[in-house]
């Protein structure tokens, strides 16, 4: 919904000097860009947007933007997917008033092959994996304290800021209540963003487990004493933010903060791996859904439960340094241990429903491991992996790697063991973008979600929630957005820029009015004339027609003028030059190319000699028209007596040449000089005429006509412009 934007005007008064001070408005100095796709993140910089954000926003397209960092100079905005695609104004709105308006052109997503989309966040990295809600909203949590609410298309629904972040895991109930935790805080979020409970650890113990939904709908987490005494430790909390119990005395064993470690659930019970220093057990812990401590054994970081309830976990990197999973059954018998000698390396583990685990060892094989300990296959991969994940339907196990210096990439495999894909991730912003979470898929195992570190030393830092396509083939139809670079409306002649933003690899075919535009085969089109605009693009799998952009061509006024009599006149007359009139129409007058100061009527009364025309613009669309040129001659010739003589010299002035008439027989002698009476032509013995003065320069001269070495007659002349 479009918020209304409202202007005031504080004044804040200062009781202490009695002086008042204006509170200014927020103004906008530099957009981070200029295009950017809806939920593109945006930074806006400026002054006086307030410390913090309180009841400011901000708009873009008119609509609400989604804000997860706020300072009195910068903003970090998102744009919504309620933003029109084109040319959009942002504003930022604050209780001191509304700033000035910036542009951003606003584009569609973009699906790039298998990454369906990705979404950007400024923050270091994301480690936790995200939650999935009963909807298929997607919320993660970026470790500087932001947690986001997304569409399963890549949309920004709302954003949750806390001042502190996590490591760990968003976890959702059946009702779509968010549970994530922010230090030494667990936070309940209502689905619409808004907070339903929080529940802190008063000794300010970081919650190092957790939280994560149970099966009984209660929420369990782990908060760390780290040697403050007094904390939670394991924690059950009931969906309406009530302390159903608590362990005290937990600790992560040494080399373990940081780590993010989710609550997992089977036969009755809880598992996770953390020390309890009140009982001096160390590892897997397993306690009943009531609280009770049932068993412990040796373990590390995150365990992983079977469907018939058997645990999985890192036991041991025994003293020759070789690593090994050993399985318990729920009452804490040891089944089984695995790998071991020869094993230097492993990653966490995770089961599927057929009871095989899956783990990532000696850094860089994938490996499916029966529960006899039989492997049943494994896949070379390179670099260093992370710990892999099996789909719901036990389909795909996807797992994420990186070799050092180089960007990461994510890869699935079949349950029967061969390479479904793999996305390479790209260099970016001068580091490499790299898997940091484990992977998480969707509740129908269509979209699988990583999120990433953007492994660099830039001055905008950045990662990234990446949605990858899961399915075992692609075959995608392209997308395709269009916007105008510049005025859709324009006058006759002009033209506009029509630019696409597409999926790689299509064909470009644009239409006016439906109709394929011959050769108009690239990402860009100049539309010179009226029409509706779009784009066809198309791949292997279809085609797609882009939005339509309207354009409109103005057809330029007439511009017509007509003398209302002759345009040879006498010097002292004058001749009224009309134009054509209509509706919503403008003049100006010029002569010589010179606008004429003041004449802006439709009518003209031109006394001087020279090239006239008028300039017609239509004041509804902004169109001007140049009329053809109308010349008016003084040409009256000028009888000058003199004695018997009679004199004629015509046209003057003029920007030609001069005729000299003489009609009564005798022959003279004709000098031209300038206006400091330097003589620039002599002619002699002239008798009846004589044509001179065209290699004159424009300007006054003196025509000396004499006889016998007598002054008969001196006239002035005049020389024009062309």
């Amino acid at each position: 919904m479009k918020k209304m934007i409202l202007i005031a005007l504080f004044a804040v008064t200062q009781y202490l000097t009695g002086t008042t001070v204006w509170a200014q408005a927020p103004s906008i100095t530099s957009l981070s860009n200029s295009t950017l796709a809806q939920a593109g993140r945006l930074k806006i910089t400026g002054k006086n947007f307030g410390a913090t954000q309180g009841t400011s926003y901000v708009t873009i397209g008119g609509f609400s933007a989604p804000v997860s960092n706020w300072t009195a100079t910068s903003i970090t905005a998102y744009v919504p997917d309620s933003s029109p695609l084109g040319v959009d104004q942002v504003q930022v709105v604050t209780s001191t008033g509304s700033s000035n308006t910036q542009p951003l052109t606003v584009t569609k997503r973009v699906v790039n092959g298998r990454v369906l989309w990705r979404f950007q966040v400024q923050d270091l990295y994301i480690q936790g994996r995200p939650g999935i809600g009963p909807d298929g909203t997607i919320y993660t949590l970026s470790i500087n304290g932001h947690l986001f609410a997304l569409t399963p298309d890549g949309g920004v629904k709302w954003i949750f800021n806390v001042v502190y972040g996590s490591v760990q895991s968003v976890s959702v109930g059946n009702d779509g209540t968010i549970y994530f935790a922010g230090l030494n805080v667990i936070y309940a979020i209502n689905p619409d963003g808004t907070l339903k409970w929080k529940v802190t650890d008063p000794s300010g113990s970081l919650v190092d487990v957790g939280p994560t939904v149970g099966p009984d709908g209660n929420i369990y987490a782990v908060t760390d004493d780290a040697g403050l005494q007094g904390g939670l430790g394991a924690i059950s909390i009931s969906p309406a933010g009530n302390i159903i119990w608590n362990i005290p005395g937990f600790v992560h064993a040494n080399g373990e903060a940081g780590q993010t470690k989710e609550v997992v659930f089977g036969s009755g019970q809880l598992y996770f791996e953390m020390n309890n220093i009140n009982n001096n057990t160390n590892g897997l812990q397993a306690v009943t859904l009531g609280g009770n401590i049932q068993w412990t054994q040796p373990g590390t970081g995150q365990p992983a439960v079977a469907p018939d309830g058997t645990v999985y976990v890192i036991s041991a990197y025994l003293t020759n340094s070789y690593a090994q999973i050993s399985s318990y059954d729920p009452q804490g018998n040891l089944i089984h241990n695995y790998f071991g000698n020869g094993t230097t390396n492993l990653t966490y583990p995770d089961v599927g429903s057929d009871g095989n685990f899956y783990v990532g060892q000696n850094l860089s094989t994938l490996m499916a491991v029966k529960p006899s300990g039989d492997i049943k296959w494994q896949i070379a991969e390179s670099g260093i992996l992370g710990g892999p994940i099996v789909s719901n339907g036990n389909t795909l196990v996807a797992v994420g790697g990186y070799n050092i210096g180089f960007p990461g990439y994510v890869t699935a495999a079949s349950t029967a063991g061969s390479t479904v894909w793999t996305v390479n991730l790209p260099f970016e912003n001068g580091g490499s973008v790299r898997p940091m979470s484990r992977p998480r898929f969707s509740t129908n195992d269509s979209m699988v979600y990583v999120g990433m570190d953007v492994n660099d030393g830039a001055q905008d830092v950045y990662t990234y929630l990446y949605a990858f396509n899961a399915g075992p083939a692609i075959c995608t139809a392209p997308t395709v957005s269009v916007s105008a670079n510049g005025a859709t409306s324009f006058c006759k002649g002009g033209n506009v820029l029509l630019s696409a933003s597409a999926s790689a690899g299509v064909t470009y075919q644009w239409t006016k009015n439906n109709v394929a535009i011959s050769g108009a085969t690239n990402a860009t089109y100049s539309a010179t004339t009226t029409g509706t605009y779009a784009l066809n693009v198309t791949n292997s799998c279809g085609s797609t027609t882009s939005n339509s952009i309207n354009v409109t061509s103005n057809k330029k006024p007439d511009a017509t003028v007509t003398p209302s009599g002759i345009v040879n006149i006498c010097a002292g007359q004058t001749t009224t030059l009309t134009a054509n009139t209509g509706n919503n129409l403008s003049y100006q007058w010029i002569r010589n190319g010179t606008n004429i100061s003041g004449a802006t009527n439709s009518t003209y009364s031109a006394a001087t000699a020279g090239k006239y025309k008028v300039a017609v613009t239509n004041t509804a669309t902004g169109c001007t028209k140049n009329s053809a040129v109308t010349t008016i001659y003084i040409t009256c010739k000028e009888a000058i007596p003199g004695g018997s003589l009679e004199l004629q010299v015509y046209p003057n002035p003029t920007n030609d040449a001069f005729n000299l008439q003489l009609n009564d027989g005798n022959t003279y002698e004709i000098q031209i000089s300038d206006a400091s009476g330097r003589i620039l032509k002599s002619y002699h013995q002239v008798k009846s005429s004589l044509l001179f003065g065209n290699d004159l320069v424009p300007g006054m001269y003196f025509l000396k006509v004499s006889s016998d070495d007598s002054l008969v007659k001196i006239i002035k002349i005049m020389k024009t412009e062309l």
